[in-house]
């Protein structure tokens, strides 16, 4: 059974970070939310590690080099964050 996952999509338009990427890179956001959200930990991560750009593109079916572009993208923009370590 999935769980349920509250979402505003009028905040989601509203948020002022997503307005400075890509549709491209919006949409990785809410897959990599969704992701996050399904590992319960709030975390990027499989199996206990931190996902990588090649896990995302297996998961997801992309490009790792597209991943990373995006990635990159979501992460000057401050949309998110990485830990270091």
């Amino acid at each position: 059974m999935s769980r349920y996952m509250q979402f505003y999509p009028s905040d989601w338009r509203a948020e002022p970070t997503l307005k400075l990427v890509s549709r491209a890179a919006r949409s990785l956001w809410i897959d990599m939310l969704g992701l996050m959200h399904d590992a319960g930990s709030h975390r990027l991560e499989t199996g206990g590690r931190p996902m990588t750009e090649r896990d995302m593109a297996d998961i997801l079916g992309d490009n790792p080099r597209t991943i990373k572009t995006l990635l990159n993208e979501l992460l000057n923009a401050g949309v998110c964050d990485r830990d270091e370590g």
